[in-house]
């Protein structure tokens, strides 16, 4: 009895792992990086997952991203060069004539700002080589290492370009064509810009 039980288990298991493997592989390859395109002008990347976390670029229109991971609405990429990163002074070592210098401490934090109250980007240790920006109040404004991430919010992304709309013709200003002129001068309205929320 006992064994005719086992044996029914063992059974029912056989049929369950299959399906189980396939579930995982699905997850990572869906998970797995993957490029996508931005939707609109301005679009930020971010040091963390919402919006009060530091703006670290904006992007264009159709700009590609590398995708890495995802974690609620918000996707994980890779940073492309004009985004900000920082690096304390200390831990570099002597800057070259084209601005590259060596990392001289293990596991050194990347900042999204100059001041350690700044969210934490990634970590890099010597003797890596970074290129330097700019420098700032004893850190380095530096280019993004390789593989440093930061975040965009779902909803500024598409995963065809085909999916995104030609940029419209720039309308700023409509003339009135019966506007009334004063000392010569023709009257122009601004149009009312839409309400919005805080950019993503």
């Amino acid at each position: 009895m006992c064994f005719t039980k086992i044996f029914s288990i063992l059974i029912a298991i056989s049929f369950l792992l299959p399906g189980v493997c396939f579930s995982q592989e699905g997850y990572k390859e869906k998970e797995g990086s993957k490029i996508g395109f931005v939707k609109n002008d301005g679009a930020n990347v971010r040091a963390g997952d919402n919006v009060n976390f530091t703006s670290l670029c904006n992007l264009e229109k159709g700009d590609p991203v590398k995708i890495t991971g995802k974690r609620y609405r918000w996707y994980k990429v890779i940073l492309p060069r004009k985004a900000c990163v920082y690096i304390k002074k200390e831990f570099v070592g002597d800057v070259s004539e084209k601005g590259e210098a060596e990392v001289i401490a293990e596991r050194v934090n990347l900042r999204a700002g100059a001041d350690t109250k700044y969210a934490i980007l990634g970590q890099i240790s010597k003797p890596e080589k970074i290129r330097i920006a700019a420098e700032e109040a004893g850190w380095y404004k530096i280019f993004p290492p390789e593989g440093t991430s930061g975040w965009i919010h779902s909803s500024q992304l598409r995963f065809s370009i085909e999916d995104i709309s030609p940029k419209p013709e720039p309308v700023d200003e409509v003339v009135k064509p019966d506007a009334k002129k004063d000392n010569g001068v023709k009257l122009i309205f601004k149009k009312n810009l839409p309400f919005g929320q805080r950019p993503l």
